[in-house]
């Protein structure tokens, strides 16, 4: 395992922005949660809307998974460089699966609605009930972004020690990690 991981770890963080990208497009737009009552109950009531958002989850499902052999790789290799001293690589790892968890459950609040109107046949489901979800899924992205952006910067701390990368890897780290906890806009 420990061979896949220096491998091939590192291009699972390609993977995942790609299929993550992939995921949001192939979900499309949605009803903002200060739409009308009537334009959430339509996007809800749109078979084609909730096999688009089966079809985005199962994508990001697939991108999670990815993400999740990126950070193991990256903790991997910041052990390695710090000669089995762990503190850089815990709390990387530590915020970068939190991170993960925490974009699982702010994908799946986007997603909830639609599979609650599909799965009730009854396509009714209250507009108040879509907007908490979009609601719920947004905090969970912040927060999501706010682990991330610590994953990055424990990195880019790494870097700048010059313990493994470049420093322009930790400028990079830096940028990203910024860019996450720009997460609440």
């Amino acid at each position: 395992m420990v061979g896949w991981i220096q491998r091939w770890g590192t291009l699972s963080g390609i993977a995942f922005a790609v299929l993550f990208v992939a995921a949001f497009i192939t979900g499309g737009s949605s009803p903002d949660t200060g739409d009308s009552d009537a334009k959430i109950a339509a996007y809800l009531a749109k078979d084609s809307n909730y096999h688009r958002n089966v079809v985005a989850m199962v994508i990001a499902l697939a991108a999670l998974l990815f993400l999740i052999g990126f950070f193991a790789a990256l903790r991997s290799r910041l052990i390695a460089a710090e000669g089995g001293f762990e503190g850089r690589a815990a709390l990387m790892y530590g915020a970068g699966v939190v991170s993960t968890v925490l974009l699982l459950v702010s994908v799946s609040g986007f997603v909830v609605p639609a599979f609650v109107a599909h799965d009730g046949h009854t396509r009714v489901v209250d507009p108040n009930i879509y907007r908490l979800m979009q609601d719920i899924g947004y905090v969970m992205w912040v927060g999501s972004g706010a682990f991330g952006a610590i994953a990055m910067f424990a990195t880019a701390s790494a870097a700048f020690a010059g313990v493994l990368f470049a420093r322009w890897f930790g400028w990079v780290s830096v940028v990203c990690g910024i860019l996450g906890l720009g997460a609440v806009f």
